[in-house]
């Protein structure tokens, strides 16, 4: 019971779902640019821990906000113990991001670094701070995944970029009681939740429009969810988006890998 419940509080800690979800970003970046092979495991390991970590570490730091918002506090977050499965976690995505090229290990370091100091100095109290973080450094994983730099990979990383903001708006949505009740400028605090869902349907519309603009036939699959997510926001379902997002990317992954 104990080894069972400890294995559900460090799931828990690290956010897992949602971290899996966000570091099929890192496969798919190494899928779309780099021939199949044993890489793709450590594009893989690597893009989760780095998520992971980054979770786990912001999780230390958002106490007050999860009381209301989750309406419960992991253990982990208490003892020492968390700190230990965090430095775990960063040395096994270490290791592993040094079977890539240099440059992924490159954005594995900066994509951590840059989301602890933003959770230990609660940077995502000023306004616009928590949303840059989220698009620019989370989807570092995309960069971690190609291996390298190109005009092709900056259109798709800009794409990535576009539809992971637009993901961490409805995550404020989810979280505005919590967020208010301790002090933090999100965009559905200072704008408001109308504005900040009608905000969320024009960038996904922006998203679906560019893509089939410049046929990106990859993102085709992720710009069909965009509508469907406005669809469920719409209904004020938003807890299915991420995972509606999760499944488009694996789902193109796979037709990829076909």
């Amino acid at each position: 019971m104990f080894r069972a419940g400890y294995a559900t509080d460090i799931l828990d800690f690290i956010r897992f779902e949602k971290t899996v979800v966000t570091s099929l970003i890192g496969i798919f970046g190494y899928v779309l640019f780099n021939p199949l092979g044993a890489g793709i495991l450590f594009a893989a390991l690597s893009s989760f821990c780095a998520i992971a970590v980054s979770r786990a570490y912001n999780n230390l730091k958002d106490k007050e906000e999860d009381i209301v918002n989750r309406k419960k506090i992991n253990r982990l977050t208490e003892k020492r113990t968390g700190l230990l499965v965090i430095l775990f976690i960063f040395i096994v995505g270490l290791f592993s991001s040094l079977y890539l090229p240099p440059i992924s290990t490159f954005f594995y370091l900066l994509t951590i670094i840059v989301v602890i100091i933003y959770s230990a100095l609660r940077l995502k109290s000023y306004f616009l701070v928590k949303n840059i973080v989220s698009g620019i450094f989370l989807t570092a994983v995309f960069l971690m995944g190609t291996g390298f730099l190109s005009a092709e990979v900056g259109v798709y990383y800009l794409m990535i970029f576009l539809f992971i903001y637009t993901g961490s708006l409805i995550s404020d949505l989810m979280d505005y009681g919590g967020d208010r009740a301790a002090g933090l400028r999100t965009i559905p605090v200072v704008l408001g939740i109308g504005r900040t869902k009608r905000l969320v349907y024009a960038l996904f519309l922006l998203f679906t429009l560019i893509t089939f603009q410049l046929r990106l036939f990859n993102l085709f699959i992720l710009a069909l969810a965009s509508i469907m997510a406005i669809l469920f926001i719409m209904a004020n379902k938003e807890a299915y988006v991420h995972k509606l997002g999760g499944f488009s990317v694996a789902l193109t992954i796979i037709i990829m890998l076909i």
